[in-house]
């Protein structure tokens, strides 16, 4: 189940001077989910042009959604893998 206690820890590694363990393999993992959003992203608009596939979304939410994924990911990981930069004061 997912406990209080994961999220204060997951609301502790936002703040400055603090970083998982692993800083590398998150990196990996903030590239591997911008590659997928992107994927999505662009497998839906060549099923659409490419492949006359009528995908039940509008373009307009398509791009929100991947620019909302895309910046909540990527502002969590980097404040999650730095020491240097995060919510709040040393």
């Amino acid at each position: 189940m997912f406990g209080f206690d994961k999220v204060t820890a997951g609301y502790d590694l936002l703040k400055k001077g603090n970083a998982v363990a692993d800083p590398g393999k998150w990196k990996k993992r903030q590239i591997t989910v911008t590659a997928i959003t992107a994927l999505i992203w662009s497998g839906i608009k060549g099923a659409q042009v490419f492949a006359g596939i009528e995908v039940p979304i509008d373009e307009d939410t398509v791009d929100q959604i991947a620019v909302g994924v895309l910046a909540f990911v990527n502002w969590v990981f980097t404040l999650t893998t730095s020491k240097t930069i995060g919510i709040g004061e040393k």
